[in-house]
């Protein structure tokens, strides 16, 4: 179908390793080439993010939403993965994703957020998709079958169903 394409802007917060193991993902197995932007504040991980292929910012709040206006020249963000759990991503989602984005939730934690944030993404209509240990059962190779659908998630970032 032509309405398929490859999104065009993906951001993950945080380089730690899962958020790197998230950027080799999408640039070496799916070969994404769009714009992956990382958050990151510690400079040695930022190293390695661009290392990998991302380009990195080190901004929070206002200033990453500031930044991510400019890098996708108004359109926002198609997927956001958060590999970190911190609070301030969940803060800040709703300034950072175009409506009907897609957020990964994979890091654990966002301690000292208030839940109303949620109405803001509800908006929006986010698809919001979390990957949590083995509560959903194991393949066939005893492998928890939450990690094949993170990945599977990720294999969505090639195709994004846009009506335009």
């Amino acid at each position: 179908m032509d309405n398929w394409r490859q999104a065009q802007s993906v951001l993950i917060f945080g380089a730690g390793p899962a958020g790197l193991l998230f950027i080799q993902y999408l640039r070496n197995v799916q070969k994404y080439e769009g714009l992956l932007l990382v958050s990151e504040p510690n400079p040695i991980k930022q190293k390695l993010a661009v290392e990998f292929g991302a380009e990195v910012t080190d901004a929070i709040g206002n200033d990453l939403v500031e930044i991510v206006q400019e890098k996708t020249k108004g359109r926002l963000i198609e997927y956001a993965i958060d590999a970190c759990g911190a609070g301030t991503v969940m803060a800040s989602l709703s300034g950072l994703i175009r409506k009907q984005a897609t957020v990964l939730l994979y890091g654990y934690g966002h301690a000292g957020v208030d839940l109303s944030i949620l109405n803001n993404l509800q908006f929006l209509e986010a698809t919001l998709v979390c990957s949590t240990g083995a509560s959903g059962g194991f393949d066939a190779d005893l492998r928890p079958t939450t990690y094949r659908k993170a990945l599977y998630i990720i294999d969505l970032l090639q195709k994004s169903f846009v009506i335009e």
